[in-house]
């Protein structure tokens, strides 16, 4: 993508903003970066993801197999299972 020179400069400045915010948090509170508090969130995160892992999994296995009735197949014809005659077909 060809980016305008304001949005450049804009990204940039939006980029060197931010750097200066963690700079001064990282400055003023030390103890964001420690062994510990690194531990503890991982920890956490990994918890989350093994959270999510099992929903989606749940999810994933909640989705019936096979070819859903009332649907239109391949070749255009719906299902026949769902219409009372072959009259009725509807091409798509």
């Amino acid at each position: 993508m060809n980016y305008s020179l304001f949005e450049q400069i804009l990204a940039l400045a939006l980029m060197l903003f931010m750097i200066f915010l963690g700079y001064n948090s990282i400055k003023n509170n030390p103890q964001l970066l420690s062994k510990e508090s690194i531990s503890r969130s991982f920890r956490s995160m990994g918890f989350l993801a093994l959270i999510l892992i099992g929903f989606i999994s749940f999810l994933v296995m909640m989705i019936p197999s096979g070819e859903p009735k009332g649907t239109i197949g391949v070749k255009g014809e719906a299902n026949a299972s769902t219409t009372p005659s072959s009259s009725q077909y509807r091409t798509v």
